[in-house]
Parts: C-alpha cells; sequence; structure tokens
C-alpha cells in the first residue's frame, strides 16, 4: 500500500512495509524532499542476505500524513528502485515507512479500509486492549506477534511442521522461517 504524504513541504508517497525494519528514503528522492544524507559503513542488509551497498541516514524535519504530522522523522537512505537493487519492486515510490516508526507512532493497520492510523505523540496504552476486545467481539482472532531482529513474526504449522511467518506488508510472496 502506498501512503500519500508531504515531506518538508513537498507531496509524495511512502510504501507501508512491515518488512523494513526502519523508514527508507529513496536516493533519489533527497532533492525532491529537500534531504541530505550522511553516510555510514553498514551494507543493506535484505531478504537474501547483505549486500554491497552502504546506507545513508537522513531526517525528515516534517512528515504529514492525512491531518498528522510526524517530526522529526529518522530514514535511511538506500538506492533508488529503477537502479536494479533490491528495491525495485517498489517502483516509484519515494521509500518506505517502516515498522520502527509504526510502533513508535502506534500504527494500527486496517487493510481492508486501506487506512493506516498513528498517533504523533506516540504509542497510548491501553489502546490495543479496547481494539482487542471490539475486534473480538465481532468475531476476529487474535493472533500474537512477536518481532525478532525488527521483524514482525506469527507462529504458524505448516504441513505438520512448526514455523514463523515473517508478516511484510511489502512482500509479494509469504516467507516461512524453521524454529
Amino acid at each position: 500500500y502506498r501512503l500519500p504524504i508531504v515531506a518538508n513541504g513537498k507531496a509524495g508517497d511512502l510504501t507501508i512495509d512491515t518488512g523494513a525494519p526502519t523508514s527508507v528514503i529513496f536516493r533519489a528522492t533527497l532533492t525532491k524532499f529537500g534531504l541530505s544524507q550522511e553516510g555510514t559503513g553498514m551494507a543493506v542488509h535484505g531478504a537474501f542476505g547483505k549486500g554491497t551497498e552502504k546506507l545513508g541516514l537522513t531526517s525528515v524535519h516534517q512528515l504529514a500524513m492525512g491531518n498528522c504530522t510526524l517530526m522529526n522523522v529518522k530514514a535511511v537512505v538506500v538506492s533508488d528502485p529503477d537502479s536494479g537493487g533490491l528495491y525495485r519492486m517498489y517502483g516509484l515510490s519515494d521509500g518506505l515507512f517502516g515498522l520502527r516508526e509504526m510502533l513508535k507512532y502506534g500504527a494500527v493497520l486496517d487493510i481492508s479500509n486501506h487506512l493506516l492510523m498513528v498517533h504523533p505523540g506516540g504509542q497510548m496504552k491501553g489502546i490495543s486492549g479496547g481494539i482487542r476486545a471490539i475486534l473480538t467481539k465481532q468475531g476476529y482472532t487474535p493472533v500474537d506477534l512477536t518481532i525478532t531482529g525488527g521483524h514482525l513474526h506469527v507462529p504458524a504449522v505448516v504441513n505438520g511442521v512448526s514455523c514463523r511467518l515473517l508478516v511484510d506488508t511489502g512482500a509479494s510472496l509469504t516467507v516461512l522461517d524453521r524454529q
């Protein structure tokens, strides 16, 4: 899903990606949003291991989503989707809205209604219990998530074999990981 945003006064969009441990801005987007980057010695890690590209770091002073404005949002900088790298599948998106920021701002993702709800002040205590109670009364089954290594997992059994499913809204397939 694409999330329409305004970053530093410039319109764009980010792909909502629970599989990205942190938010990402693509290198070509830096100029569009008036951002700069600091270099790091850290290599990009993806679903298939470590790459040779080095991460950059940036901070979006003002990131607006709908009527919610987040301040000083940290993001890593990676190659552009059209450069043939790991992020090609994201197409013309300006980057990724990652798990760290979703957790920080208490994000609730309603996929059926194409809705992301965040709280600019951060997570609110007691909200998840209320949401869980409302949805359980309507027939939903809660499935507990764990966070390991910056990724969301749910326990599962596939063909009698215990495994964990990686919850990744940016993935085009289901990934299984044996416990």
